[in-house]
């Protein structure tokens, strides 16, 4: 092994005295609260050992990136920087305190340029909790600082719609405001959006093609089969009803993996064991059936990570616990190694067991390409990839890296999380060769750099976990749309201005998933219905009632119409600057 060069040794000796200093901070502070006063950021809710820790990691990534160190240098002290991050956050995560209890429930946000809401308080409730301690403001105003804790809850009022013709009432516009140079930009950044919907199945994740849009819905009925359904994106939400092809997925697991290929109208399904392609043909019109055609299973055992497409199709990579599997359609055509006589034949999980599967045309060995759970493709159009990997010791997924396919080694490493990293997102439109976004357990979206390890900034949206968000340069700009779980809500943002424009209702839904879709100006949004178990109340005037949950995070004069989906729906946001405001969905539960 040749020796390492001085300016690695100095850079891992600072590396070394912040371990130390962490495991010196836990040591005295067994009870493991936050320090103060202490000087890291704009808020001393970081101040615990696991935040002063990451924080101080992230100003050691943000020097190096300035020094102009040798790759393998560089590479070496961001992967050991890498693993005390996953260190530090497995510890408070995975019980690494002594005594039960002492671990965070949440370790805030630890890097700089960090992001707030207006309005976002600490400690943030559900609509009706939050109006129930205001109305004890007083009492608490002896106890606390009772503003800086609750976030402020305003009733909605109509005369901040940037157009009162056509803003969309279900969008709750922030201070901030965007120049409009296009008519899509003025769509986007004034929300005039015409919102649809359709109920469905607990949704896993939503894809896009060219033409059309794939929800992969969860398991029901008494076998137990996943379903995708797939519509034209061209129709309105509604009108598509008539027109969906489902294809029931058998597999013995939950599929979660899936990727679509629009050119050749195939869906690629994947559980932990196995990868099945469906060819689907969807409805001319609304007396028609659309045709599905079950054409490969392939065997993917020990791959059960990430799955994706090369070569216009031709290729399925998908990752593992060693590795990558590759399968080349056009080999395995050619040396028959692949059938449709039993993909998705029979019913639910018992004939799932039965598929065989073709095994990988070529497996590729190398810690780069294991244990990866998320990518999307590099902004640079190399055919590179941006992957969030899980860590082989504490199985968290915190690890976000550049892979380079050719050389099977990282390219590049991210840190600034403090919790599990849910998606990463680079846009489609327009492309930055150089930004991506990602989405946390920490409540936190971060937008990057690829050429810098540290974010350029990061939005903090509360104690909850964020599971999706897209980053889309729309009219020419760019923004980052994420969901919310918690507090149930998509929120738009400029990146430039780095300032919240406005939040979407979701019919008091979490987020699963988003996806954009350029050519249509629309958002297509797979919610999650979650407050029925929680009970609900009546809400509204004497002359015109209507049931509202008791748990929602809104109150139901917090938009401009009251919208509670009462159900699992896909919901379509669809942008044009003559949108019609009064095309909202129904509620689901009105009586």
């Amino acid at each position: 092994m040749a020796a390492r060069s001085k300016p690695l040794q100095v850079l891992l000796k600072r590396l070394t005295v912040i371990q130390e200093t962490w495991r010196t901070d836990m040591e005295h502070n067994p009870t493991n609260t936050a320090a103060h006063p202490v000087e890291t950021g704009p808020s001393n809710w970081r101040d615990y050992p696991a935040g002063l820790a990451l924080y101080a990691l992230c100003e050691l990534a943000e020097d190096v990136a300035q020094r102009n160190l040798e790759p393998a240098d560089l590479d070496e002290l961001l992967a050991a920087a890498s693993d005390f991050q996953d260190e530090v956050i497995d510890y408070e995560y995975g019980g690494g305190w002594d005594e039960p209890g002492r671990g965070l429930d949440f370790i805030p946000i630890a890097c700089k340029n960090i992001v707030k809401e207006p309005r976002q308080g600490k400690l943030d409730l559900p609509s009706d909790a939050n109006k129930f301690l205001h109305e004890f403001k007083g009492l608490l105003a002896r106890v606390l600082s009772f503003n800086e804790f609750l976030p402020q809850r305003a009733e909605y009022d109509p005369t901040t719609r940037p157009s009162e013709a056509h803003t969309s009432p279900l969008a709750r516009f922030h201070p901030h405001r965007v120049a409009s140079a296009t008519p899509e930009l003025t769509a986007l950044t004034e929300a005039r959006c015409e919102i649809t919907s359709t109920d469905s199945a607990a949704p896993l994740a939503l894809a896009i093609s060219q033409n059309d849009v794939a929800s992969l819905l969860g398991a029901t009925g008494r076998d137990g089969i996943s379903t995708l359904s797939i519509q034209p994106i061209s129709l309105s939400q509604n009108a598509a009803d008539a027109v969906t092809v489902d294809i029931d997925a058998h597999f013995e697991g939950v599929p979660y993996a899936m990727c679509l290929d629009g050119q050749r109208s195939l869906a690629w399904l994947g559980d932990q064991d196995r990868v099945k392609a469906y060819r689907w043909t969807l409805p001319e019109n609304a007396d028609s059936k659309g045709s599905v055609q079950p054409l490969h299973t392939f065997a993917s055992k020990g791959y059960g990570g990430a799955m994706f497409l090369r070569n216009a199709g031709g290729r399925i990579f998908r990752s593992g616990t060693c590795g990558m599997a590759i399968w080349d359609l056009a080999s395995l055509a050619a040396a028959s190694g692949t059938t449709a006589s039993n993909v998705g034949r029979g019913k639910g999980k018992k004939k799932a067991k039965q598929d065989g599967g073709s095994p990988p045309t070529t497996t590729v060995e190398a810690k780069a390409l294991s244990e990866i759970v998320t990518m999307d493709d590099h902004p640079d159009g190399s055919g590179n990839i941006l992957a969030i990997h899980r860590s082989e010791e504490t199985r968290r997924c915190t690890r976000v890296s550049a892979v380079d396919l050719e050389t099977h080694k990282i390219a590049a490493r991210f840190l600034g999380h403090s919790a599990d990293v849910n998606c990463i997102a680079t846009s489609k439109e327009l492309r930055d060769p150089t930004g991506f976004v990602t989405a946390a357990s920490d409540g936190g979206v971060r937008f990057y750099d690829t050429r810098l390890p540290t974010p350029q900034f990061a939005i903090d949206h509360g104690e909850e976990k964020i599971y999706t968000a897209v980053y889309e340069h729309i009219g020419g700009h760019p923004f980052i749309i994420f969901g919310a779980h918690k507090s149930q809500q998509i929120q738009v943002w400029d990146v430039r201005g780095r300032a919240a424009l406005y939040q979407l209702s979701t019919g008091n839904n979490a987020v699963r998933d988003l996806a954009w879709d350029a050519p249509s100006q629309s958002l297509f949004a797979a919610t999650e219905f979650s407050n029925g178990l929680r009970g609900y109340r009546w809400a509204g005037s004497e002359e015109e009632q209507f049931l509202w949950p008791k748990m929602a995070w809104h109150g139901e004069n917090e938009f401009g119409v009251p919208f509670d989906a009462g159900n699992h729906r896909i919901i379509r946001y669809k942008f044009k600057s003559d949108a019609n405001p009064n095309v909202v969905p129904a509620s689901g539960r009105t009586a």
